[in-house]
C-alpha cells in the first residue's frame, strides 16, 4: 500500500512547523519514519506544493532520499491524484503532516481493514474515538478522481474527503475505534503551544514510543 503524507510550509496557524525539529529530528523525517514502521506500506510519498515556501520541503526530501511530489498548493486533491497515477496505485494511506505521534499500528488496522471489502474508504475520523495526530483513512482512487463527482469537487480540492463525510449514504465507509472517547486529546502539531507541549515530550523521552496509548499517557502529564 502507498502513503502519502501531505505537507506544506504554509500552515496558517504554524508555518513552517513540518520541518521544525523534536529532539533531534525534523518533524517530517519522524513521520516519515513512523509511517514506514508499518507493516502494510510498501511506498511513501511526501506530497507537497510547487510553491518558492515548500522548497525546503523539497530541498529535505531530497536529502533523505524520500519520494517527494510537488504539485498545486491550493489542489489537494490534484496534488494526491497526481502521486496515484504516478505510482499506479488505486488506493493510499492519508497521513497529514503535522502527526509526528502517528502509530503504526493503527496505520496497519486501518489499511488491513480496507483490504477486507469493496470499501471506498477506510477511517478513524468519522466518528472520532482516537485523539487529533492519530488519523488515518484508507482511500479509493475514484472517489478523488478530478470531475468524477462533480458534487464534491469544492470540498475534495482543499479537504479531500469533508465531502465524502457529508454525503456517506453515497459511500462504502468503514469507521474503526480506539474504544476510548478520546477525540478531542490533542496529539497533532497544530499551535505553537502544541509544537512545545510536544517537543517537552521529546526532550524527557528522546525514544518516544509508537504506541499511541502510552504516549497518551505521557503527554497528559505535560504542561
Amino acid at each position: 500500500m502507498l502513503a502519502i503524507i501531505h505537507a506544506r510550509m504554509s500552515s496558517n496557524r504554524l508555518p513552517g512547523k513540518v520541518l521544525m525539529s523534536l529532539g533531534k529530528r525534523k518533524m517530517l523525517e519522524i513521520i516519515y519514519d513512523r509511517v514506514s514502521k508499518a507493516s502494510t506500506i510498501d511506498n511513501i510519498v511526501v506530497a507537497t506544493s510547487t510553491e518558492l515556501s515548500d522548497d525546503p520541503i523539497y530541498d529535505f526530501c531530497s536529502s533523505m532520499n524520500y519520494h517527494c511530489h510537488r504539485g498545486p498548493l491550493e489542489n489537494l486533491q490534484l496534488r494526491v491524484f497526481e502521486v496515484l497515477r504516478s505510482f499506479q496505485e488505486d488506493c493510499f494511506v492519508r497521513i497529514c503532516g503535522d502527526s509526528p505521534l502517528i502509530d503504526p499500528h493503527i496505520v496497519d488496522l486501518a489499511v488491513n481493514l480496507f483490504n477486507q471489502g469493496n470499501f471506498d474508504l477506510a477511517t478513524n475520523t468519522q466518528n472520532r474515538s482516537y485523539p487529533k495526530g492519530q488519523s488515518v483513512e484508507v482511500i479509493s482512487k475514484h472517489i478523488i478522481e478530478p470531475g468524477r463527482h462533480n458534487n464534491l469537487n469544492f470540498w475534495s480540492t482543499e479537504h479531500l474527503c469533508q465531502g465524502v463525510y457529508k454525503n456517506p449514504l453515497n459511500f462504502s465507509i468503514i469507521n474503526f475505534s480506539s474504544g476510548y472517547d478520546l477525540g478531542n486529546f490533542q496529539m497533532s502539531v497544530d499551535t505553537e503551544l502544541d509544537y512545545q507541549r510536544i517537543s517537552k515530550l521529546f526532550d524527557i523521552h528522546p525514544n518516544v514510543s509508537n504506541d499511541w496509548y502510552e504516549t497518551y499517557k505521557l503527554l497528559r502529564e505535560i504542561n
